[in-house]
């Protein structure tokens, strides 16, 4: 058994580039892929396919999050960043986010790391989250 994927397609909702009668867009510029499962090479070559299948579809930005995620080795993790490296080479902007601490760690160690892994932090809010944004017109004349 390899990854187990669930891709969320995200889009700015001011957007509104080929959007017809609020329809969804030809493509979504921000994606993210979910993963969970057992790191293998095969399972990590049929991600990096799938981030360049949407790459060619369109999408701008892939953020990759290794949600529950079983390696007893590094092998399969090592693809899939030797994958992602490959893929940011050719100028596609592609993170890794690991939600375990201690996977993040172990990834911390690959080569190049900081070139394709997301920092690790913990949210302190325990409770609903919302995030706001505020456009402030600058008062100072």
């Amino acid at each position: 058994m390899g990854f187990e994927l669930v891709i969320a397609v995200k889009r700015d909702p001011l957007d509104r580039e080929g959007v017809a009668n609020d329809a969804a867009p030809a493509h979504a510029p921000y994606t993210s892929i979910a993963l969970n499962g057992i790191a293998t090479s095969a399972a990590a070559q049929e991600v990096v396919d799938k981030i360049d299948e949407l790459f060619e579809a369109g999408t701008e930005c892939i953020i990759v999050e290794l949600q529950s995620i079983e390696a007893s080795d590094l092998s399969g993790l090592a693809a899939l960043a030797e994958g992602i490296m490959k893929i940011r080479a050719r100028g596609r902007q592609v993170q890794l986010l690991a939600h375990d601490r201690a996977l993040h760690e172990r990834l911390v160690q690959m080569p190049k790391a900081r070139d394709w892994l997301m920092p690790f932090t913990e949210p302190k809010v325990s409770g609903a989250r919302r995030s706001i944004h505020v456009d402030r017109a600058s008062t100072d004349s």
